[in-house]
């Protein structure tokens, strides 16, 4: 399938679905070689799919494994510059669905995981300032998994 993406001049638009796989006051990161940021798992959506059905096949082709999804807890809109653009000074405009996971029976296996991925654990409180990404969106993190309702994000970059 074809992932809901395109660039037009100098700004790429993706659509994603991403996982915030929850563990009491932790949440799952991944870090990918050759990146020096880290982020919450998840991927493109695929034309034709639903963002949930997104995230479920992304959990399970990234850390091998299926999680329970309580829900879609944030809508996260983000314009910034594009380290991987193809051209010096690209964009991207990203809209990204989060959906709250229940990781309190997951046991990472990195047998499991996606070529060049890996994951761990990190206390909310300590993504503050830290190398993650969009840091903008960590103010949102905190109760997600308990949250009634979804927010929006409009953030300012990533």
């Amino acid at each position: 399938m074809v992932d809901v993406q395109f660039t037009d001049g100098d700004i790429r638009f993706k659509l994603r679905a991403t996982a915030a796989i929850l563990r009491g006051r932790q949440v799952l990161v991944c870090d990918v070689e050759g990146l020096d940021y880290f982020f919450l798992p998840g991927g493109k959506v695929e034309l034709g799919e639903h963002a949930e059905d997104a995230v479920r096949r992304e959990i399970l082709e990234e850390i091998g494994q299926n999680v329970p999804i309580l829900g879609l807890r944030a809508v996260v809109e983000s314009v910034y510059q594009d380290a991987h653009a193809d051209r010096p000074g690209g964009r991207a405009h990203q809209v990204s669905f989060v959906f709250a996971c229940d990781g309190k029976d997951l046991e990472l296996d990195p047998a499991k995981w996606e070529a060049g991925h890996r994951f761990r654990w990190v206390d909310i409180e300590s993504l503050e300032g830290s190398a993650f990404k969009p840091q903008s969106f960590v103010p949102h993190l905190a109760g997600l998994g308990s949250r009634v309702g979804i927010t929006h994000a409009a953030l300012e970059s990533a």
